[in-house]
């Protein structure tokens, strides 16, 4: 564990019960600096561990364009669409597919 995650979890900003079940296998495969940035961009925001854990799995197994969204500061937004419930055709999207559509319906408007 960094410095940076252990000032964090001390400080209450980030839950370790979050780092303990979500980012602590990911961080055991050498992900480490990457885990810093995740923990860095969800803190202090009171997300719960469901929130942290949708986060962390669109973080850590998304695209790179998620990975930004969410380590430039638009966790907030990130997770709202992340939650947004699209049903196509019957067939419910995989968080990923819902983020990418719902991402791509917002950039139409501009």
């Amino acid at each position: 564990m960094s410095d940076t995650i252990r000032e964090k979890i001390i400080s209450a900003t980030f839950p370790s019960r979050s780092y303990m079940y979500d980012l602590g296998p990911v961080t055991r495969g050498g992900n480490g600096e990457k885990v810093d940035q995740f923990v860095k961009a969800v803190s202090g925001h009171n997300y719960s561990t469901r929130d942290i854990a949708t986060l962390s799995r669109a973080f850590f197994r998304g695209d790179e364009m998620v990975c930004d969204l969410i380590s430039t500061g638009n966790v907030d937004w990130t997770l709202r669409m992340l939650k947004n419930q699209f049903v196509t055709q019957g067939c419910v999207q995989t968080e990923q597919e819902k983020f990418e559509k719902n991402l791509h319906s917002c950039l139409m408007i501009f």
